[in-house]
């Protein structure tokens, strides 16, 4: 594995880069959206986690607005 290579880890709805400060994460950007990242997580785990609460929020709102 390269240790000097530029990392850059895209999800579908998700973009995940390590920096010298640590890491980062933003909603993937479409058209002319401006990326806003968050951050500095201290692993790859605090991101994961992370995303995974606003996707759990983002459902959670979607489940009350469904019929039935």
């Amino acid at each position: 594995m390269l240790t000097n290579a530029k990392r850059v880890y895209k999800l579908a709805d998700f973009t995940v880069e390590r920096r010298p400060k640590g890491w980062f994460f933003t909603r993937t950007a479409r058209f002319d959206d401006k990326p806003e990242w968050r951050g500095p997580y201290s692993s790859m785990a605090s991101v994961s986690l992370m995303i995974a609460r606003e996707l759990d929020g983002r459902f959670r709102a979607t489940q009350f607005l469904r019929p039935g």
